[in-house]
């Protein structure tokens, strides 16, 4: 099907919305100029349906913030392999994202630990999503990943990161406002006194 001499009418994105939800792969892409993304701000919210597994981490309600093309804001770590130790405790771990950790435990790896998009809204000076992680955290349930951690003789324990957190509510508000500045309000509930930590990761 490649035809490398067909004449494609090319068009600006300047008309497209600034915000564009995608609930299917739990994306909320927010741009204050998509025509000119390398000279101005960008930012993306992240849960995903599917929850933390194959090519999914546990980064349900993290952000990323993009300025002038680069990234200021974004996921920490490096791939080594599938799931070797730094895989697992680190690289797909919450704590290398922009989310929030309860009691220093993470958000469970696997299909059951997921989010979602409820809603977004592009206007023309303020972005606005909606990010719900309520389901993504406790002690991680899937045998494909317990049996990963078992490979590598690693607990999926408190002292490594996971476990059983109490967190029942976690919804995240992100606004991207005209003038670049970014709004996170949280709502974050638990079945017991909870520590919550918010992290932030940037290169620069």
């Amino acid at each position: 099907n490649y035809k490398p001499d067909r004449k494609l009418t090319v068009t600006s994105p300047e008309n497209l919305p600034k915000t564009r939800k995608f609930p299917d792969v739990g994306v909320a892409a927010m741009y204050e100029d998509l025509a000119n993304p390398d000279k101005s701000l960008s930012s993306f919210l992240l849960s995903n349906p599917f929850g933390s597994s194959g090519h999914g981490h546990a980064s349900q309600n993290a952000f990323t913030i993009n300025y002038k093309g680069k990234i200021i804001f974004g996921g920490a770590g490096y791939y080594s392999n599938f799931s070797d130790k730094h895989n697992l405790l680190d690289y797909r771990s919450s704590k290398a994202y922009n989310t929030i950790l309860a009691d220093s435990l993470n958000q469970k790896i696997g299909e059951e630990g997921y989010g979602w998009i409820p809603r977004a809204i592009s206007g023309n000076r303020i972005q606005y999503a909606l990010g719900d992680a309520s389901n993504a955290y406790g002690e991680i349930k899937s045998e494909f990943w317990l049996n990963r951690f078992k490979q590598i003789n690693v607990t999926p324990s408190k002292a490594n990161g996971y476990g059983e957190s109490g967190v029942t509510l976690y919804r995240r508000h992100m606004l991207q406002l005209q003038g670049g500045y970014i709004v996170l309000y949280d709502e974050l509930e638990a079945n017991k006194p909870v520590k919550w930590t918010t992290q932030f990761h940037t290169p620069y």
